[in-house]
């Protein structure tokens, strides 16, 4: 869930919760934006939902997704965030596969 707090005409602060820690405090990150003025005052409010659901989803997912991400570069960030959780073999094998498809 973020939280959107506006400090002016052109900046906000979307803060973003993402559940508890073990001592029961909440999880929270904070981030100032400002919207450039290329932005239409009717479009205020529609580029500030789109930014805090991008910054809800880097702290919750680790991912840094747009329209222009590519599938390799996706593909490549997921294997990177998974290979703790990989044995050494899956992981080359799943490194080969990956290299063979994105060529």
């Amino acid at each position: 869930m973020a939280y959107i707090k506006k400090k002016s005409e052109r900046k906000f602060k979307i803060t973003v919760c993402n559940g508890y820690k073990v001592n029961g405090q909440k999880r929270m990150k904070a981030q100032t934006i400002t919207v450039p003025s290329s932005v239409p005052k009717r479009g205020i409010q529609q580029y500030v939902m789109a930014e805090a659901e991008r910054i809800e989803k880097k702290f919750k997912y680790g991912v840094e997704e747009s329209d222009q991400t590519h599938f390799d570069q996706y593909a490549e960030n997921w294997l990177k965030r998974q290979e703790p959780f990989f044995k050494a073999t899956t992981y080359a094998g799943y490194r080969e596969t990956l290299i063979l498809f994105t060529r």
